[in-house]
Order: structure tokens, then sequence, then C-alpha cells
């Protein structure tokens, strides 16, 4: 590491030298203390420069040749060079939550314990703290009460804003942003932190004209697993690993989770005591849910008992039907077979689910989709079979899909797919 000079007193450049470009990293020391790194990420004009360094593959000799190197650095030196250098940086560095007419850091602990009713306490107190308040002390606020002058700017700033990398949030959080300041609002008002007059809610939605203009990319797939797509999958499982019965199982216990379109919290912990293939009516129970403690200010994960996302305290049992009651029930003896009683259908970490999939896909010759894919595909082949699989009556697919009302089941069928086409091709029912 390279040390370089600077014309202003307790700051000083250092250079880390890279294989493609070179880094270039600032200080600041004031008396005895010891040196303040800036960071690339908090700093604008230092982030400027290794983005500089970085784009023109740059290194030490030929950046302090660069004429733009040079202005970035000059700028940089009259920025951490001024006597308020080091607490403009702390401004940047860290949110200073304590104003002199209200303090926001145990207002926030205690929104935090109010939502902890929810599936994701931390992320509201995360929302809250990184997006919004910033925001509005941006604008000049120091009390909640005064959010509310700034409840039209508010909306704007939703769909204007960018994260740390630039890019602006999806439309698909434009929900949740919105919900975190209507119910931090609503928290102020019924602990008295407010009154009702200083209350307000926002709604930023995405209208369709404004997707036609392409305001907004949908980064989510449409694509869904047809019903042949599923037959050729477990023939393909089957010669793949026909000499290798330990990838054999791990498929299976994979392909389980595809065909039935479970969330993914409830099949990692789908064991195989649950699988009922050989009931008169074939069935499993969905009990354990596998779920990540981060939202939950927990690490690793929680295990939560006789529950899915919307119920508790009892397990829900749930016909086998797709894709066929011959192919699930075999996929369901063979793991019963293979697997200890309390043994879970996949043994890894609920995160890996996706990553071994994707390689059995690869592997096997077909295509990747991911698990919320695999619940838009149930979904899918539900609605267009459901005369066939489910005596035509939705609510038996909406129980299936473990929703609490159709409308949620509705979202979920993907009227774009390439199989509805084959719908017109198909028999009418009792013709």
């Amino acid at each position: 590491m390279a040390k370089g000079s600077s014309s202003h007193e307790g700051l000083y450049f250092t250079w880390r030298i890279g294989k493609t470009c070179d880094a270039f990293r600032a200080f600041i020391s004031k008396g005895k203390d010891n040196p303040l790194p800036i960071s690339a990420k908090v700093h604008p004009t230092l982030k400027a420069i290794n983005n500089l360094l970085k784009a023109k593959k740059l290194h030490r000799e030929q950046a302090e040749q660069n004429s733009d190197f040079k202005k970035l650095k000059h700028r940089l030196e009259q920025e951490l060079g001024s006597q308020f250098a080091l607490a403009s940086y702390r401004a940047m560095e860290k949110i200073e939550l304590k104003s002199k007419d209200f303090d926001f850091e145990p207002v926030l602990e205690e929104f935090k314990a109010f939502k902890d009713d929810t599936a994701i306490p931390v992320d509201y107190f995360n929302y809250m703290k990184n997006f919004w308040l910033p925001w509005f002390f941006s604008k000049g606020c120091t009390h909640p009460k005064q959010f509310r002058q700034f409840r039209n700017q508010a909306e704007l700033h939703v769909k204007t804003a960018k994260k740390r990398n630039g890019e602006k949030y999806s439309h698909n959080t434009y929900n949740v942003l919105c919900r975190t300041i209507n119910q931090f609002m609503f928290f102020c008002e019924k602990y008295d932190y407010v009154g009702k007059e200083d209350t307000f809610k926002i709604w930023v939605s995405l209208t369709l004209e404004q997707q036609k203009r392409d305001h907004s990319e949908n980064s989510r797939s449409e694509d869904v697993y047809a019903l042949k797509d599923l037959e050729d999958i477990k023939i393909k499982i089957d010669k793949n690993y026909q000499e290798k019965p330990d990838m054999k199982l791990l498929a299976y216990g994979l392909y389980f989770g595809v065909i039935t379109g479970l969330r993914r919290g409830n099949f990692a912990g789908m064991k195989a005591e649950n699988l009922f293939p050989d009931a008169k009516i074939p069935y499993f129970l969905v009990r354990d849910n596998i779920i990540s403690g981060r939202s939950r200010g927990k690490k690793g994960y929680i295990t939560q008992k006789d529950a899915t996302k919307t119920s508790t305290g009892k397990p829900i049992a749930v016909q086998m039907v797709q894709p066929s009651i011959e192919i699930i029930t075999e996929v369901a003896r063979y793991l019963k077979t293979h697997l200890g009683a309390k043994e879970l259908l996949y043994p890894n970490k609920p995160g890996q689910i996706a990553k071994t999939w994707k390689r059995i896909a690869k592997e096997c010759g077909f295509k990747y989709l991911t698990p919320l894919d695999w619940r838009h595909s149930y979904a899918t082949i539900g609605a267009i079979h459901l005369e066939k699989m489910y005596k035509g009556n939705p609510a038996f697919l909406q129980r299936c899909c473990l929703h609490e009302d159709y409308r949620t089941t509705q979202g979920y069928i993907r009227t774009h797919a390439p199989e509805f086409l084959d719908v017109f091709s198909m028999p009418l029912f009792g013709g």
C-alpha cells in the first residue's frame, strides 16, 4: 500500500495496488486519534474517483496524469480538508436520530416491538430508519408531527428514490415502503407522539400506462412449468440418476416441492412421516415452517410448529393431486422408503433450495424455475385443469394452494402461460 500526499493537515491518501486497477483511499487524522478511513460507499466524491479508476482501468501512475482524476482529487481535498469535514462525514455515515425536539431512537425500538406481531418487524424498523427518516430529516423535520406537510412529496420519494447501487427501488417494494410510513404514523398517533390531525397515509401504485411506457422493469419471471414439463422432469431425473441413488433421493425431495407448490418454508419443514401416499385419498400434512430469523432479529433459521404463512396451531392435510396421482404417490413412496420418518425431504438449509434445484436442472437437462415459480406453476396448472383435478371447484384449488382467499390464488395464476393455449385443444368436459 503506497502513501500519497495532501496539502491539508490531517488528511492523507493511500493507494491499494490492484490487478486491473488501483484503488484510492482517504484518511482523516485528528491529533493523536487513530486515522479515520473514509468509506467510498459513504463519501460520493471518493466513490466517483474509484469508479473512474475502475472504468478506465487506471493504476496510480496513469491516474496521476489523468485530468478527470486530478479534478476529483482536488474536490475531495477541499471537502475533507474543511474544518467541518469530520462532522460532515459522520453525518453521512450515521443518521443522528436525536433532535432537539424528538428522540427517534427509542421510538424506533418501540415501533419494532409494536410490529412484532407481523412476520417482518425488523424490516419495518430498517425501512423506517434507512429509507424514511433520512429523507424527512433532509426536509428539515425534527418531529413526526412535521411529516404530514411532505405527504405528497413522500409518494414521489417512493417512485424516485435510489438504492446505494444507483438503481431505483423495484415497484414490487412500493407496497412495503408505503405500509411502513403508514404504520409508523398510526403507531405515533396510538401512543400519543402525534395528534390525529398529524397522521396521514400514502399509497403508490404502478398503473398499466406506466408499465406500457416501461417506467419500471419487472424482473420477476412469468414462466411456469406446464403439466408436460413436470412429467418430463421426473423421467429425466430417473434416467440421469439411475446409478446415483443419493442424488435421485435429493432430486425427488425437491421435485416433491415443485409438484406441490408449497411455500419454501413449509417445504423445508416437510418430513417423510408427513407423507401418506397409500391412504384411501393420498395426502400429505403441512406442519413445520422453517423461516429465516433475519426479519425477526434472530440469527439462523426458526422452526414454527404446525404453521404456514397464514395459519398456526394445527397441521393441514393437502390432497396429492399434481401432476397426477400416480406420479406424486410414486415419488412419495420412494421418499418414505429411503428416508427415516423424522428426516427432511430436503436435508440442507432452506436458503440452498434454489441453488440445488438449479444444479439438478442443469445436470438433467430441464429448465430451471425458482421456488416462487413452483407456486405459480401449481396454481396455473390447477386453474387450467380445474374440472379434472379439483372437481371444478375453485375453493379446492385455493385450499391446496394454502391461500385464505381465492383472490390470492387468482393472483398466482399466470394467464400468459403458453399452456393456456392448450385449453382450446382439450375436449369439452361432459361432451
